[in-house]
């Protein structure tokens, strides 16, 4: 049975759709965590961000990449990929600062169309400059390569994300304080600022485009 992290009935996205490249047993054991803060990151992602913009754009957003482990990362790396190793996709227990983030595009029928790909970056550039649409963004880039389709990486923006933890740790009885009490060194010391809106091809960084307002 599909768990819904928005929407519902095939409107929303489900939380299979962010572990496709995660091995069956890492993937079971995050699923059956309800409260872990990988999943609160996911549901955060998509009801401030994925669904909005899907609801914008009026059609299907197809997920390319969303939780990562290590073993993702060393794959990604093996295919001439560049992956951070302190990437927003990482799994909490793994990158405890990670946002949340996904890799995403759009097309007909599941296939990736580069055009309608630009459409939906469009779409979400403009959450991040007109007030009367802002949504929390963290960070936007457009990624596109010689070698594939282009798809847009969206993540959390870091206060939003950790008020969306707070709220989960009052939820479940404060299974997240630990946690929370981590994150909130950057909070007070300021260090995660939203990260900006910018494209990137094979792997470089090409253009700024607009600051994400904060």
């Amino acid at each position: 049975m599909a768990r819904w992290l928005s929407g519902g009935g095939g409107g929303g996205f489900t939380l299979d759709e962010f572990f496709r490249s995660v091995p069956d047993n890492v993937a079971t054991a995050f699923k059956n965590d309800t409260f872990n803060g990988t999943i609160a990151r996911l549901r955060c992602l998509c009801v401030n961000l994925l669904q909005p913009l899907r609801e914008e754009y009026g059609a299907s957003i197809y997920i390319s990449s969303g939780v990562r482990t290590h073993e993702d990362t060393a794959r990604i790396l093996k295919q001439g990929g560049h992956p951070s190793q302190t990437s927003d996709h990482l799994v909490a227990s793994i990158n405890p600062r990670a946002t949340g983030a996904a890799d995403i595009y759009a097309g007909r029928g599941g296939r990736p169309d580069d055009d309608l790909t630009q459409q939906l970056f469009d779409i979400a550039r403009r959450f991040t400059v007109d007030p009367s649409v802002h949504y929390p963004v963290g960070q936007l880039i457009l990624e596109t390569r010689d070698d594939t389709n282009a798809w847009v990486h969206i993540a959390n923006d870091f206060p939003a994300m950790l008020r969306h933890l707070r709220l989960v740790g009052q939820e479940t009885d404060g299974l997240l304080s630990d946690h929370l009490s981590g994150l909130l060194v950057d909070v007070v010391g300021q260090r995660h600022k939203a990260k900006g809106v910018f494209k990137m091809h094979n792997g470089r960084r090409s253009s700024d485009i607009d600051p994400v307002h904060g």
